[in-house]
């Protein structure tokens, strides 16, 4: 379990079962099959669907993606992050590398290691949630997130526009890798000192290829240095119902035109499923320990019916 405490597996866990009860938001994001605990070993293990690829690979590679599927590919995550918002979950780590791209060509949010549920009673006390840690990727953190007294100041869920508008300029821009090519919370500060502390980022001045109607706009507002002028999740949404949107190129209906090559897994023996599934040889077996390896068993509903 190097990296994550069992507590933020946990929360994890918690996270994927949210999304799960929701079977209208996998479309957009990932889901999880099942997990379990080894105490013995040591080891987590959670089971979710086998993607072909994800976007970091397919900008970093040259794939032959068209304007189009670069216009989808925006479409889709920002349906994907109203969806979380609808679920009332922050992610707090969008980039390239969390975001899958599925058999069909689609973009599909994944990675919730460092998502949050909220507890709020409407969508507007979500927006306003204030969240008190330095999470996620430094190339991709908003100004808020990784500044020295986040710890007091805090930032809200508008914090993975930002990250998201990150994405949208490297999936339409003129250059390689992040547009802050950094990998320390002290690198990230130094870039965000450089930005205009009222407008940010100068979306103009990035070499971008040709926008899609209402995008420039819309990155202009995804990247205000100050969460307070930036778009919520919810201001996003609606200038994309109101750009983008189009009921019959919506993101559930229309088909990438590069999809990715499949490559089979090999198959494992039917008996090593059953046993698997089973959960046996785990709870049953395991050592004493202050931890309870039931905590971390799951199935998704109906799954394996």
């Amino acid at each position: 379990m190097v990296g994550f405490t069992r507590q933020e597996y946990l929360r994890e866990l918690e996270v994927f079962k949210r999304i799960n009860e929701a079977p209208e938001t996998h479309r957009f994001l990932s889901t999880l099959k099942m997990s379990w605990e080894d105490l013995a070993q040591d080891r987590i293990f959670f089971v979710m669907d086998l993607y072909p690829t994800e976007l970091l690979s397919v900008l970093a590679g040259g794939m032959p993606i068209t304007m189009r599927d670069r216009e989808l590919y925006c479409r889709e995550l920002i349906c994907a992050v109203t969806a979380l918002r609808d679920l009332g979950i922050i992610h707090r780590d969008i980039k390239p590398g969390n975001v899958l791209i599925d058999v069909h060509g689609r973009a599909v949010l994944s990675d919730f290691g460092s998502a949050i549920n909220v507890l709020s009673d409407s969508e507007d006390d979500f927006e306003y949630w204030k969240c008190y840690d330095s999470v996620g990727t430094p190339a991709y953190m908003a100004p808020e997130v990784a500044a020295v007294n986040v710890t007091v100041t805090g930032y809200r869920p508008c914090a993975d526009i930002w990250s998201l508008g990150l994405v949208f300029l490297e999936i339409f821009g003129n250059f390689s890798g992040p547009y802050f090519p950094v990998t320390t919370i002290e690198a990230i500060r130094t870039q965000h000192a450089k930005l205009d502390p009222i407008e940010g980022l100068d979306v103009k001045q990035v070499p971008l290829l040709e926008l899609p109607p209402g995008l420039m706009v819309m990155l202009e507002m995804m990247l205000r240095y100050h969460q307070e002028e930036r778009f919520t999740v919810q201001d996003l949404y609606l200038m994309y119902q109101s750009y983008m949107y189009d009921s019959e190129a919506s993101p559930a209906k229309v088909a990438h035109d590069w999809k990715p090559a499949i490559v089979s897994p090999q198959a494992a023996d039917d008996s090593d499923v059953t046993e698997l599934l089973s959960f046996r040889g785990f709870a049953k077996t395991m050592p004493l320990a202050p931890e309870e390896p039931a905590e971390l068993e799951y199935r998704a509903p109906r799954m394996f019916e």
